[in-house]
C-alpha cells in the first residue's frame, strides 16, 4: 500500500515537472519570436565598399523583422569592438564571444578582402555555441559597387525566409463591452480585448459592432513593428437619428496616407466634427 502511494507521488511530481515545462514552453514560445541580430564588419586592410556594414544594417532594419544592431550601436555598447573584430580574424568561437558580450542571439559578420577581385563574405554566427549558421561570399570587380537590390539579395540567400515576414498590432480600445471586432472582414474576437497581431505594412478595414449602436467603421494604415490604436464611442441606434461622422466614407477616404514619421493620426469620437488624436507607434518590444 505504501509503495504504490509513493509511486503515485512520484507520478503525480512527474507530471507536475512535465507540466511546468510544457507551460514554461508554451510561454516563451509566446514571447516576441525577433531575434536581436548584431552587424559587424571586418576588413582585410581595404577600403573598399567602406559602409557596408552600415548599408545592411539600413536594409535589414527596413525590410526585416529582426531586432538590429548596426556597427556604430556595437562601437557604443563596447568601444574595443573593432580591434576585438580584428583579432578573431573571422573565426567563428571568438565572434560569437563578442556577441554574447553584446547582448544578442546572432552575429552577421560582414568580411571585405582585395585579391584581386574584392571578396564580400557574409556569415551568420550564433552567440551561444557558436555555430556557423549560412555563409555567403561575392566575389566583385574593382570599382563595382552593390546597389540596395543586389544588398537585399545577399541578405535573402542568407536569412531565413521568416526573417522578411513583417509585423503590425491594431490595438482597440471601444467604450462598450461585447462588441464584437472585425479586421479587414475576419472576426477577432470581443471588446474588451487584447492586441491583434497582422501582417504590415498594410491598410485594414476595422469594424466594430454591437447589437443597438450604430457600427463603427474605419481604415487605418499599419507600419511595421508599429502599434496603430482604434478607439472607437459607439453611439445607440435612435441618438440624434444621423449616422455619426466616423461612418461617413469620405471621413476615411484619406486615412491611408496618415502615417507620418513615428505617429499615427488615428481617430475617433462620436463628437459632431472628427477629433484627430496622434497615437505613438510604438517599437515591438523584444
Amino acid at each position: 500500500m505504501g509503495r504504490a502511494l509513493r509511486l503515485r507521488a512520484r507520478t503525480g511530481l512527474a507530471t507536475s515537472l512535465l507540466l511546468t515545462l510544457a507551460l514554461g514552453g508554451l510561454a516563451a514560445a509566446q514571447e516576441s519570436p525577433r531575434r536581436k541580430v548584431a552587424v559587424l564588419e571586418y576588413r582585410a586592410g581595404t577600403r573598399v565598399l567602406e559602409g557596408i556594414g552600415d548599408r545592411l544594417a539600413a536594409i535589414l532594419q527596413k525590410r526585416t523583422s529582426l531586432l538590429i544592431s548596426t556597427p556604430e550601436d556595437a562601437r557604443r555598447r563596447l568601444p574595443t569592438v573593432d580591434a576585438e573584430l580584428a583579432r578573431c580574424a573571422g573565426g567563428a568561437p571568438c565572434v560569437a564571444a563578442l556577441g554574447r558580450r553584446l547582448g544578442v542571439d546572432e552575429v552577421l559578420l560582414i568580411g571585405v578582402s582585395e585579391l584581386g577581385d574584392v571578396i564580400l563574405g557574409m556569415q551568420r554566427v550564433r552567440s551561444q555555441g557558436g555555430a556557423v549558421e549560412a555563409r555567403v561570399a561575392e566575389s566583385l570587380g574593382a570599382g563595382d559597387v552593390p546597389d540596395d537590390g543586389q544588398l537585399a539579395g545577399y541578405l535573402k540567400r542568407l536569412l531565413p525566409p521568416e526573417d522578411f515576414k513583417r509585423f503590425g498590432v491594431i490595438r482597440v480600445r471601444a467604450d462598450v463591452r461585447g462588441a464584437r471586432v472585425f479586421v479587414g472582414g475576419e472576426a477577432r474576437g470581443e471588446t474588451p480585448m487584447g492586441d491583434l497581431k497582422v501582417a504590415a505594412p498594410a491598410t485594414y478595414a476595422v469594424r466594430v459592432s454591437k447589437k443597438g449602436y450604430v457600427d463603427f467603421n474605419a481604415r487605418v494604415m499599419v507600419p511595421p513593428d508599429g502599434t496603430v490604436e482604434v478607439v472607437p464611442k459607439l453611439t445607440p441606434v435612435g441618438r440624434g437619428g444621423a449616422a455619426p461622422w466616423y461612418g461617413r466614407w469620405w471621413v476615411w477616404a484619406g486615412v491611408g496616407g496618415a502615417v507620418v514619421a513615428t505617429t499615427a493620426i488615428i481617430l475617433v469620437s462620436s463628437e459632431d466634427e472628427p477629433t484627430e488624436k496622434p497615437s505613438t507607434i510604438k517599437g515591438w518590444l523584444p
